[in-house]
């Protein structure tokens, strides 16, 4: 079986000179590097052996970017609530989940509010349940404890790790981040 995430010849000169790796299935990989350098100039991409934006690997990976990617105007849970088919399931159970993993961070109330009433922090913290709730085979991350509260961050990483025995996670990020101490490898690019 080929690797789930198989990247080969990514660059973005002088950041990142050149940069190969594989993550598998039950793997947390991090890309430890300056801020900006999650923009590649050159490389392949392959998940689950095919390109990437292809059908049936958009269907069974998730990626959450570092801006959170929420519309504005529109209360983040009814843009969750949308996301729901995505997720598996019958809509009652995947809403029940989507309740569970906001109650667990105490952001009941603050997703009802539009991403311009909320804090980073909450806006991270919402842009992962798609991860904790798709059951993806692939995830990628950008960025994504930067502003959370340290007792958070943990039960974040808790839930990331957590995932790892059906899942392989590349998470681009700094390399003071606590995900790097969470990882099963750091690949720094710097």
């Amino acid at each position: 079986m080929p690797a789930y995430v198989s990247i080969v010849g990514y660059a973005d000169p002088p950041r990142i000179p050149l940069l190969s790796l594989e993550v598998n299935c039950g793997e947390m990989v991090a890309v430890a590097g300056p801020p900006g350098s999650g923009r590649p100039r050159r490389g392949a991409l392959r998940i689950l052996g095919q390109k990437a934006g292809a059908a049936a690997v958009r269907s069974r990976s998730v990626y959450v970017f570092q801006d959170h990617n929420f519309a504005p105007g529109r209360p983040v849970w009814s843009q969750l609530v949308a996301r729901l088919p995505l997720w598996g399931g019958s809509p009652e159970q995947a809403r029940a989940r989507l309740e569970a993993w906001c109650d667990a961070f105490g952001l009941v109330e603050a997703a009802g509010r539009e991403p311009a009433r909320m804090n980073l922090a909450q806006l991270r913290l919402l842009a992962l349940a798609p991860v904790a709730l798709c059951r993806p085979a692939v995830a990628f991350l950008d960025e994504p404890l930067v502003g959370v509260p340290a007792d958070m961050t943990i039960r974040a990483l808790e839930m990331l790790t957590s995932l790892r025995e059906r899942c392989a996670i590349l998470v681009m990020t700094q390399e003071d981040s606590p995900v790097c101490r969470s990882a099963d490898r750091v690949v720094t690019t710097s």
